[in-house]
């Protein structure tokens, strides 16, 4: 967590109407997505489609994304799979005229990987692309959302800015949305999105801050950067709290970054919190998460 960027993130969070002014600079020069993060997007909802078929769901009931963001591709590759309804979400307003074409663009040249992993016609997927027209909700309460009204919640690189103390109650209000035999499912990014971007330091970096510090509660302060530095277990054991099966789980632990927490440990650089948790639990730099509601 370099300096000049917590300065950078400070003076972003006090500036006043941002929201507003966002979309303002939206109105005077587009958003273009970058192709790497969009690219991204379109490996873990893959991904997320390919875990969903192993487990045989059914892919053809409604559908709930908690955080959409700028371009809705995962969203998108749900319609393409048979999605009836998809619906989006956000609490700041990200999503507008530009979000579906862009999203439709980028997808169309990459049919052929989705009717593999899907087991469709290509045709098939290039006839329903032109008909996806979500429903975006903003700002989104979960409390408020009606319950037993989607068959899949999906999220996306969402839960790891979700604040620790607000994670559990969703879980258990998107246990209420999922209709009885539904399922949710998410792909969390567990790195530290400090370190994105100039891969000078370890990705597991902001382990080593203890959280009443004052260097990371002011890392907090900007809502676009806020993590809350659930590790792969943690996420498994809130759903299992919050009354969901688990039906499927998987993490990703590169060895690298398994050297970098040995280190810490080592060192004695790792934040109390952390200092006594497994290794491979805090090298774990992604997750995926499929849970059903039993009842």
């Amino acid at each position: 967590m370099r300096n000049v960027d917590l300065a950078r993130s400070l003076l972003k969070a006090s500036i006043p109407f941002a929201d507003t002014a966002r979309r303002m600079k939206r109105r005077l020069k587009p958003y273009v997505p970058n192709p790497i993060h969009t690219g991204f997007s379109f490996d873990d909802g893959i991904g997320l489609l390919h875990a969903l078929r192993q487990i045989g769901a059914d892919l053809s009931g409604d559908v709930l994304e908690v955080g959409s963001g700028w371009t809705p591709v995962v969203p998108l590759l749900f319609h393409l799979a048979g999605a009836r309804s998809v619906t989006l979400t956000d609490l700041e307003r990200l999503f507008d005229e530009t979000s579906v074409p862009t999203a439709m663009a980028f997808v169309h040249p990459r049919l052929g990987g989705v009717a593999q992993v899907l087991g469709m016609e290509v045709d098939q997927l290039a006839a329903r692309l032109p008909h996806f027209r979500p429903a975006y909700v903003c700002p989104w309460r979960a409390d408020r959302h009606p319950a037993a009204s989607v068959d899949i919640a999906i999220s996306r690189a969402v839960m790891e800015h979700v604040p620790a103390r607000e994670v559990p109650e969703l879980f258990r209000e998107l246990r209420r949305i999922v209709r009885p035999g539904g399922l949710m499912c998410h792909s969390i990014d567990n790195t530290d999105h400090w370190q994105h971007g100039d891969g000078k330091g370890s990705l597991v970096d902001f382990l080593r801050y203890p959280t009443d510090s004052l260097r990371w509660r002011l890392s907090q302060v900007n809502t676009q950067g806020r993590m809350n530095r659930f590790r792969h277990s943690d996420y498994l054991a809130l759903a299992r709290e919050a009354g969901w099966e688990i039906v499927s789980e998987s993490g990703r632990v590169p060895p690298d970054i398994l050297r970098d927490v040995l280190r810490m440990k080592e060192a004695g650089e790792l934040a109390p919190e952390f200092a006594d948790r497994d290794p491979h639990d805090l090298a774990t730099t992604a997750t995926l998460l499929i849970a059903r509601r039993g009842d």
